[in-house]
């Protein structure tokens, strides 16, 4: 398991394993939005309102912008924020004279930094391989390569039935257009198609041009963990712009408490495919199963559901989960959700691949 991610499982899986009578209760008393879920959720600041480490020793985490090593930064401000926020996103692509396929991965909850899953951090093994598949990959059948996209989240409250606050997304605010974290990802999307970004300071600047154009049929998300549930959300929010989603480790973002909400009508249906464990005691089975039954309710077709069990190391295929019940599952060990689903990338990229959209 990557040093980097040890170092907080105890903390996240103390939370997560915590027994779900005890969140309801808590639940109970928060005022849910029948609509748009829970409000969204404060940022954690420093005692000046600093943002990042060490100066905001408020955030759990250590918050730190990206180095995004191998690839580019891109930056943007809201102005929309309260808080007045300078995002980031680490962006890096195949060199490539023609447009390529653009892949939006969302990270876990209570990283230090993108750099985590984008690269790796020194001494350690990057977690997602993301980035060297981005040399090699075939989303596009016809063309090596894609560009891969990475926003940060912010050091967030979360609510009592999460795995508590730190760096993550908003996750539990449904309002596609006025959700923070959504409009971020949607910025930098856009900020790839214009060629068009900021630099440390706020001014304008280009997108260089080591930085492959984007097929604008071929957008893509992918997740793990906590980012899932902002991956799953996004595809039934803009239906027509993210032609397909691969995640790992993640299930329905609008059952998920503590404010379910009514899934969204959609004018088309994203092929969906999860990834997961038969053994995790974070991300249980019958989540993953409930996602898939609810999908299915909403009128997807099983063509474009893919529900593929793997056993604990993510390297054998699984007919089914290996464990009867919830309690069960919470017996299963830790490393099933903590180490991403690597071999299974073959299988995503071409899932993905399958798909094109022409809504933008």
């Amino acid at each position: 398991m990557n040093r980097h991610v040890l170092r907080r499982v105890l903390v996240v899986a103390a939370a997560a394993l915590l027994p779900m009578a005890v969140g309801a209760s808590r639940a109970a008393a928060q005022e849910c939005n029948p609509t748009t879920g829970s409000a969204p959720q404060s940022v954690i600041l420093g005692p000046n309102g600093e943002q990042f480490y060490p100066q905001n020793t408020a955030c759990p985490d250590q918050v730190v912008a990206p180095e995004c090593e191998g690839g580019f930064t891109l930056h943007w401000k809201d102005p929309e924020d309260p808080n007045g926020l300078m995002r980031y996103a680490c962006v890096a692509s195949a060199p490539s004279t023609k447009p390529l396929p653009l892949v939006v991965f969302l990270h876990p909850s209570r990283v230090d930094t993108v750099d985590e899953t984008f690269g790796g951090k020194p001494g350690g093994l990057p977690d997602t391989n993301l980035l060297p598949s981005a040399s090699t990959a075939k989303i596009n059948p016809k063309l090596t390569g894609y560009v891969l996209l990475m926003p940060q989240g912010r050091c967030l409250t979360a609510p009592p039935t999460s795995s508590g606050n730190g760096v993550r997304f908003d996750v539990w605010y449904k309002d596609a257009q006025r959700n923070l974290d959504v409009r971020a990802v949607q910025q930098f999307v856009a900020q790839l198609v214009s060629r068009k970004t900021l630099d440390a300071n706020g001014n304008p600047q280009d997108v260089p041009a080591t930085v492959a154009t984007v097929d604008v049929t071929r957008e893509y998300l992918m997740g793990w963990s906590d980012g899932v549930y902002l991956a799953h959300f996004l595809a039934l929010s803009f239906p027509t712009q993210f032609a397909a989603v691969a995640t790992f480790a993640g299930a329905d973002p609008f059952s998920r408490g503590p404010c379910p909400t009514p899934y969204p009508k959609v004018s088309r249906k994203p092929p969906v495919m999860v990834v997961h464990s038969s053994c995790d005691p974070i991300e249980l089975c019958a989540n993953v199963e409930g996602w898939f039954q609810a999908l299915s309710g909403q009128g997807w077709p099983a063509s474009a559901l893919s529900d593929v069990i793997t056993d604990t190391t993510h390297t054998q295929l699984q007919k089914a989960c290996s464990q009867d019940s919830n309690v069960q599952q919470r017996s299963c060990p830790l490393a099933a959700h903590f180490v991403y689903a690597n071999p299974q990338l073959p299988a995503m990229f071409q899932w993905l691949g399958k798909s094109t959209a022409k809504g933008r």
